[in-house]
C-alpha cells in the first residue's frame, strides 16, 4: 500500500537518480567537439553508463531505502528506476554523440551495437549488484 511516506521516498529516489544522470551528460555535452575526434569523451561516457552511474544509482539506492526502512516491494520500483536511468544515460550519450555530428550522420549499424552493448553492460551491473544489495538489506533486516 502507497502512503504519504511511500510518495516522499519515491520522489526522493526521483531526485537522486535522474537529475544526476542527466546533469551528468549535460556536463559532458561540453566536451564534445563538433565534427573533431571524440574518442575519449564518448569513451568516458561508455564507462559511466556501464560501470560507475550503476555503482552510484545501486549505492544511493540501497541507503535511501535503508533509512527508510521500506518494503520490498519498493526495492523493486528502485531497480526498475535504475534500470531507467542506465537506459536514459545510453540515451543522452548518443544524443551527444549525434550532436557533436551535427546531427547530420546517418546512423549505421554499428553504432546501434555499441549503445545496445553499453546498456547491456549497465544492465549486468545493475543486476548483479541489485541482487548483492537485496541480500544485504535482508541480511541487514
Amino acid at each position: 500500500m502507497i502512503n504519504r511516506f511511500s510518495i516522499s521516498y519515491i520522489f526522493i529516489l526521483l531526485i537522486l537518480t535522474i537529475i544526476p544522470t542527466y546533469l551528468l551528460h549535460l556536463i559532458l555535452r561540453f566536451s564534445w567537439d563538433v565534427n573533431g575526434d571524440n574518442t575519449s569523451v564518448t569513451t568516458l561516457e561508455s564507462i559511466v553508463t556501464m560501470l560507475l552511474l550503476p555503482i552510484y544509482l545501486l549505492t544511493i539506492s540501497y541507503f535511501v531505502h535503508r533509512k527508510c526502512k521500506m518494503n520490498n516491494m519498493l526495492f523493486i520500483f528502485n531497480f526498475l528506476l535504475i534500470i531507467f536511468c542506465i537506459w536514459l544515460s545510453a540515451y543522452f550519450h548518443f544524443e551527444n554523440w549525434l550532436g557533436s555530428m551535427d546531427y547530420t550522420l546517418e546512423i549505421d549499424e554499428g553504432t546501434i551495437e555499441v549503445m545496445g552493448f553499453t546498456k547491456g553492460i549497465g544492465y549486468i551491473v545493475c543486476s548483479v549488484g541489485f541482487t548483492l544489495l537485496l541480500y544485504l538489506y535482508k541480511k541487514n533486516k
